[in-house]
């Protein structure tokens, strides 16, 4: 039953993300300029907001995830050389 409402609730979470992305682009129409050191873009506030957000997204979640990994690995080295497995010899 816990994994059935684990996935509902991603499931609803996805869908939810959807939609308000999808109409936030169509409340958002508007076009703007960006322009960084020589680059010019021109493209819809909506665009540009979602590509920092899914940038940010990114670059933040990235260095956890990279220490997650070397604990996990850590871990497995460590019951590797103590011959342990699930804490009984």
């Amino acid at each position: 039953m816990g994994r059935f409402l684990k996935r509902t609730g991603f499931l609803l979470a996805a869908i939810f993300l959807v939609v308000f992305g999808i109409t936030f682009a169509a409340k958002n129409p508007q076009f703007i300029t960006l322009a960084y050191y020589g680059w010019n873009w021109e493209g819809r506030l909506s665009i540009a907001l979602m590509a920092v957000l899914i940038l940010g997204f990114t670059l933040g979640i990235t260095p956890g995830l990279w220490i997650a990994f070397r604990a996990r690995r850590r871990a497995r080295r460590s019951t590797r050389s103590t011959g342990l497995t699930n804490g009984h010899p």
